[in-house]
């Protein structure tokens, strides 16, 4: 993405919290949240990690084509995730969304 000017993505910052250890809930991401962000609409790319401060807290970073594609995807995220309780007690926070105004790969 590199050569694309600003405004042409849509980034979302989600965070999840409550998660157990990263052993039991990595194969569920993995599983059922990685492929149906994969599968959306205007998926450009998806971070995931634990925030080191607080491991039982998870965060997503998703790059979408506009903003109607990333709330549409989060919305599909959020519905797996419930269904799952056992795996995400909490309903993930989007934490900042916006335009993305610069994207570089090193």
């Amino acid at each position: 993405d590199a050569e694309r000017k600003g405004g042409e993505s849509y980034m979302l910052l989600r965070a999840t919290e409550g998660l157990g250890p990263a052993a039991g809930t990595l194969p569920a991401v993995q599983d059922k949240l990685v492929p149906l962000t994969l599968e959306q609409p205007g998926f450009r790319h998806l971070y995931t990690g634990r925030d080191e401060a607080e491991p039982s807290r998870g965060i997503a970073v998703s790059i979408f084509t506009n903003r109607s594609t990333a709330t549409a995807a989060h919305a599909q995220v959020a519905a797996t995730m419930a269904q799952h309780r056992d795996i995400w007690p909490q309903s993930p926070k989007v934490l900042l969304a916006g335009e993305v105004i610069v994207a570089a790969l090193a």
